[in-house]
């Protein structure tokens, strides 16, 4: 991170780097450590309009809170990082996917079947248009295949 804020050129891969820094110290119980760094890449996407890391920034936060039994923000993170993946020329499925997952997966601990059901089906229409293949995915296609359950 350290080489890249020295690189002018290389901003949105700067803020991109500190994103993922901020989640993955959020991930191993840096929780404030975490959520200041990924504010701070927020901020910076933010001033420099790099959609894509802001997007990026707003669901690690969501997943931040989640971990904090904080559904309600971790909602409001997710809703915003959505209006950022989908607005501009190109939307950014992989993120909106997650983000799908994340409040299907809150749904269901919360015992929300209304939006349990809306989410899966946002899911299975934004599977359709992935190419890329993560761990949610993984998650999301054995689901649908009937080899993991997730009642």
């Amino acid at each position: 991170l350290d080489v890249l804020r020295d690189d002018p050129e290389r901003g949105i891969m700067c803020v991109t780097v500190q994103a993922n820094l901020g989640g993955a110290l959020v991930a191993t119980g840096r929780f404030r450590a975490g959520v200041t760094l990924l504010k701070q890449s927020l901020e910076r996407a933010r001033r420099e309009q790099y959609r894509r890391p802001m997007a990026l920034a707003l669901t690690k936060l969501g997943v931040a809170h989640m971990g904090r039994k904080r559904p309600g923000i971790a909602r409001e993170y997710l809703r915003q990082s959505d209006l950022v993946a989908e607005k501009g020329k190109e939307s950014y499925y992989d993120i909106l996917f997650i983000n799908a997952y994340l409040n299907w997966q809150m749904a269901r601990e919360g015992g929300r079947t209304t939006q349990e059901r809306i989410h899966f089906g946002r899911l299975k229409f934004l599977r359709s248009l992935l190419e890329s293949r993560f761990p949610e995915v993984d998650a999301f296609d054995a689901i649908v295949r009937g080899e993991m359950k997730y009642a």
